[in-house]
């Protein structure tokens, strides 16, 4: 029924964890695609150590980033429901029960997942991401109007006949971006079908972690802004395509530039705001953000303007 992906890249301290958390569900019916992309460690062997259970499968490739070895799980996958497992994250037992108990209850949607705990892997402190109004309910959800609502990448399971749907080569991550490639991948198919949320915090979502993103400087985290921008492009571009499906996306999306912006603001971070301006689609910023946002001495009038629209579109109940 299911098959699970896990892309691999330097996870020999974490990967054996994640697999036992796999192994250990109490339903079976599932196979284990683990795609090595060029690791320089011995994650493979760590693995081999671990177990030789014949529903896992191992593909070793060169280096080519995240959305590649998705992608490959994906072609390569044998059943109908993809689950998604980063390499340093795990599952609690029943996991793929509750998938299956949700797909059995909306058979029609397209994309189901769970609510998870965030834990910081050094301090040993667990954050609950589960939404209080929907607590230990299976039911529809809109991402684009509860903005916390998409589950984590590693407690999402998709339909693959959608992921077809999307990209015929099944090239659904988008090839390249290191940031916010699931983003541009789930939000996509969030506007085509509906999500079924489970708000059981099933999903252990490890942070804090050597070789995590996460962990990056302001300064290297200012050198992935051209993938965050490609994201907002891509969804939107792909919401123009589609007629506008859904009509708070666009809301969405705006909430969420304007807090991006409002960090860079506040940080006086000149050349990403500049770099945002110059290569976000048109439709994205109006006229008048566009000038507060270049304005260095004054920038207390963007931070305003921010919090006015986010304001707005709470009171609208455009997000919440």
């Amino acid at each position: 029924m299911f098959s699970v992906v896990i892309a691999l890249y330097n996870k020999a301290h974490m990967i054996e964890r994640t697999l036992q958390s796999v192994l250990n569900q109490i339903f079976t019916n599932y196979e284990v695609i683990i795609i090595d992309d060029g690791s320089t460690d011995n994650g493979v062997e760590v693995i081999h150590q671990l177990t030789n259970d014949p529903r896992i499968r191992i593909i070793s490739q060169r280096n080519q980033g995240v959305s590649v070895a998705r992608n490959r799980g994906v072609k390569e996958s044998k059943f109908d429901y993809i689950a998604f497992l980063d390499g340093d994250d795990e599952w609690l037992p029943n996991f793929l029960y509750k998938i299956k108990e949700a797909i059995e209850k909306f058979p029609t949607a397209g994309m189901y997942g769970t609510s998870s705990l965030h834990k910081d892997f050094i301090s040993g402190e667990t954050f609950d991401s589960t939404i209080k109004k929907y607590k230990n309910k299976i039911t529809k959800g809109d991402c684009f109007k509860k903005t916390s609502l998409l589950p984590h990448t590693s407690a999402i399971v998709i339909k693959k006949a959608v992921l077809f749907t999307i990209d015929t080569e099944y090239n659904v991550f988008p090839i390249g971006m290191k940031v916010c490639e699931d983003w541009a991948c789930f939000h996509r198919i969030a506007l085509i079908q509906d999500l079924i949320y489970i708000g059981i915090p099933l999903g252990i979502r490890n942070n804090n972690i050597k070789g995590q993103i996460t962990g990056l400087s302001e300064e290297q985290r200012s050198k992935l802004y051209p993938d965050v921008i490609e994201y907002y492009n891509l969804v939107y571009r792909f919401w123009m395509e589609r007629k506008k499906s859904n009509p708070y996306f666009i809301h969405f999306l705006r909430y969420t530039l304007r807090t991006r912006f409002k960090h860079l603001v506040l940080s006086k971070n000149m050349a990403i705001i500049d770099l945002m301006i110059l290569n976000l689609d048109k439709g994205l910023l109006n006229s008048i953000e566009v000038q507060l946002y270049h304005l260095k001495k004054i920038s207390i009038l963007s931070v305003l303007y921010i919090n006015v629209g986010k304001i707005y579109s709470k009171i609208c109940k455009y997000v919440y």
